[in-house]
């Protein structure tokens, strides 16, 4: 029986990604049970799934299986680091992977956006966590922005104004959010020394 559900996880995938080929890396992957697994690993965030291979076997995890995955992207120089995340919008939780971008009190994450044409150079949603709510990142503006301003409101002000920042915008609200961690940080290590 697990073997005919993995053939139903395993077939559907390799139909997704026919069209495009699997990009495999060195990486290491921490299950939801807290086992960490080392080994090559394939992220899929737009299907909420990884592939993971060690030696010869090569196994499906759905994104609830899933708490981390961290792998090294020599392509681009960078360090990637996925999580998982449960989504309760429905009254249930739909777990999906996303990139983290910045970590912090408020974080930026991010997943590929859905082309038809997987030839395209790859694009992406943006998206806040702050206070344990996942939020697209066009409503920084409405549902986190005005909770930032409020913790401290001259420096940070202070800062958007110099820097003539606009919550409207990815590229500043990413400023901000980067601005805010840092003082946050700061602060907090402050009050423990």
């Amino acid at each position: 029986m697990a073997r005919f559900l993995l053939l139903l996880l395993v077939i559907p995938t390799i139909n997704l990604f026919a069209g495009k080929p699997l990009t495999w890396y060195e990486g290491a992957v921490v299950l939801a049970d807290q086992q960490v697994l080392t080994g090559q690993v394939a992220v899929h965030p737009r299907q909420n799934i990884i592939m993971f291979r060690s030696g010869d076997q090569q196994t499906v995890y759905p994104a609830h299986k899933i708490q981390n995955v961290f792998y090294y992207d020599e392509q681009f120089n960078i360090n990637r680091k996925f999580v998982s995340i449960a989504n309760r919008d429905h009254g249930y939780a739909k777990y999906e992977l996303y990139e983290i971008v910045l970590r912090g009190e408020v974080s930026v994450l991010r997943k590929e956006r859905i082309h038809l044409d997987l030839n395209d150079q790859l694009d992406f949603n943006y998206f806040v966590m702050y206070q344990d709510e996942v939020l697209p990142i066009k409503q920084f503006n409405k549902r986190v922005y005005p909770h930032l301003i409020d913790c401290d409101s001259f420096t940070f002000s202070r800062f958007i104004e110099r820097e003539h920042l606009n919550p409207n915008s990815l590229r500043d609200a990413i400023s901000m959010i980067k601005y805010y961690n840092r003082m946050v940080s700061h602060s907090s290590s402050l009050a423990r020394g």
